[in-house]
């Protein structure tokens, strides 16, 4: 038993869990929502004044994929702040915010681990800076070297392979073939979530004025480092749904901002500015307006109805023998968290082993039962099609009577 995920998010709710019991685990997202939007505001304020920072924020605070992930136990909110704590810090003159930005970078690889080479960003906006550029970009590499260190450490003992994760080998996971895809994917769903008119966050480097160093960083942020995010999903394996977009959710704050910074300068540059004031406020308005109504037809604001059936999963659980180990994936984490059973991701077995692995945990003693969502069962049956458990399946289909989830046991018939 090795976890998937990246230990970072883990620990940080671990400290929760010692400070304030069980349930305390689920305000680390929110917390981490909430450090978002203040970055946000400082990123603004740091480009273009307070001003920028608030449209920016409130962007931020509309976004259908921030709210998508929001309120579920996931490292997309809490890496999105950490590195763009990491961006912000290191647009800061102290040395003393290099090392801030390293160590904002080394939780934020621990969260999540592929987003390490993110800290080209920091160190690039760290060397903007002529006055002691050397000793600046040294203290971030000092900062994050722990965590990479540690995080090399736990990947090769637990996959084998510092290059291993909880996901696969590298390898199994990007592809040059998957670029095609994924930039039409990601492009349609930023044009979905964020309307067309959130483009104008790449006029920043523009429109800011300031010194050559300065209008260099605006750069770095709004162009830079948003494509820095995108490269690390790119090759990615597609996926086949908007809510997906929440992997470049680090690069929203930067382009949140920026697009705030853009409303500014317009309105400072632009005669007349009660006009131009009132052009600003439309655009704002449409887009948030736009945001909003996408996030709810979509049902991102329905998310209590939606965990009913995780709810009446953990009753299943709870009523089924003490000993019995259940298969499933999507709602693996809940039924390991409140009810301490067992659980078996059915990925795992290669399809040629997966008869063989269900048939020795029965002889052992083990009852066997699937949950999983509908989709889940599609899944499933296409993995193992030429496995006997695909039979298995359709004999102990246990008959939805409001579960909301798919249920079956899993009895090797020979």
């Amino acid at each position: 038993m090795v976890p998937v995920y990246s230990p970072g998010l883990p620990w940080v709710m671990a400290l929760f869990e010692r400070i304030d019991g069980p349930e305390a685990v689920f305000y680390v997202v929110p917390i981490f929502g909430a450090l978002v939007i203040g970055i946000t505001f400082s990123l603004g304020r740091d480009i273009a004044g307070a001003w920028a920072g608030a449209v920016g924020a409130m962007l931020m605070l509309v976004s259908p994929p921030f709210w998508w992930v929001l309120v579920r136990v996931m490292s997309d909110v809490p890496a999105a702040a950490c590195w763009s704590a990491a961006v912000l810090f290191a647009c800061r003159p102290r040395s003393r915010d290099a090392v801030l930005a390293g160590v904002a970078g080394a939780v934020g690889t621990l969260i999540r681990a592929n987003t390490a080479p993110l800290l080209i960003v920091p160190a690039l906006l760290l060397w903007s800076r002529r006055e002691h550029r050397w000793r600046r970009v040294l203290l971030l590499a000092a900062a994050m070297a722990p965590a990479a260190t540690i995080l090399a450490v736990l990947y090769a003992h637990w996959y084998g392979s510092p290059l291993n994760s909880g996901y696969g080998a590298v390898w199994t996971i990007y592809s040059i073939s998957y670029v095609p895809t994924n930039v039409q994917r990601y492009l349609e769903w930023f044009l979905q979530t964020q309307t067309p008119l959130a483009f104008l966050w790449l006029a920043a480097p523009m429109v800011v004025r300031g010194t050559s160093d300065a209008r260099l960083r605006v750069f770095i942020v709004a162009v830079v480092y948003p494509l820095a995010v995108f490269a690390l999903y790119v090759a990615y394996m597609p996926w086949g749904e908007w809510g997906y977009l929440r992997f470049l959710l680090p690069a929203f704050p930067a382009m949140c901002a920026s697009f705030g910074a853009v409303c500014v300068e317009f309105v400072s540059q632009v005669t007349p500015r009660r006009l131009a004031l009132a052009a600003v406020i439309a655009v704002v308005t449409s887009l948030g307006v736009e945001q909003w109504r996408f996030a709810r037809n979509e049902g991102v604001f329905r998310n209590g109805k939606d965990a009913q059936r995780f709810a009446r999963a953990v009753d299943f659980a709870n009523h089924i023998e003490p000993d019995a180990i259940i298969l499933s994936d999507a709602y693996s984490g809940t039924l390991r968290f409140y009810t301490k059973r067992d659980i078996l991701r059915w990925q795992m077995p290669a399809p040629q082993e997966i008869d063989h692995v269900l048939e020795q945990l029965y002889d052992a003693g083990h009852r066997l039962y699937f949950v999983g969502d509908p989709f889940e069962e599609r899944d499933f049956k296409v993995r193992y099609a030429d496995a006997e458990v695909s039979r298995w399946f359709e004999a102990g289909r246990i008959p939805d009577v409001g579960f909301g989830f798919v249920a079956a046991t899993l009895t090797p018939r020979r």
